[in-house]
């Protein structure tokens, strides 16, 4: 898969396409969780968004850039937790407490339901792509 085939066709800047660009993301996100990266068509997301199916190529070259742009946000979201937490509680506690806390937090307070964070983990096994943003978090992480 070509780093083109994965890339947002353009990020929006207006409130009204940043708006739509996040009903295409709640829309994406909804469908993992109902019907599985498999009911994952944009298609079915601009149908779950109401919008028209032309607004979700319009910003995205596929299904696949969506899911993606998901998965790195998440990821991010992810990354700035762990910034927050190192800085206010790494210091004060045990490594394996530290980490407890970090997973804990993670999984209790995001915004994805078990099932859409489960087919999130199984598209990041399909996804080469995934898994190369994937390891880039690691390795933050690891640092």
């Amino acid at each position: 898969m070509s780093k083109s085939s994965i890339t947002p066709r353009k990020k929006p800047t207006q409130k009204r396409a940043k708006e739509k660009v996040q009903m295409i993301y709640d829309a994406t996100v909804k469908l993992l969780e109902t019907k599985g990266v498999e009911g994952v068509t944009a298609l079915n997301i601009a149908a779950e968004a109401d919008i028209p199916v032309a607004s979700v190529y319009q910003y995205f070259p596929n299904v696949k850039s969506v899911i993606v742009a998901i998965y790195q946000q998440w990821l991010d979201e992810v990354m700035d937790r762990f910034d927050l937490m190192e800085k206010e509680f790494f210091q004060k506690l045990p490594r394996e407490t530290f980490l407890i806390q970090l997973g804990n937090t993670f999984f209790e307070d995001h915004q994805f339901s078990p099932r859409a964070r489960s087919e999130l983990f199984r598209i990041a096994d399909i996804y080469p792509s995934l898994r190369e943003v994937n390891d880039q978090h690691g390795n933050r992480v690891a640092e």
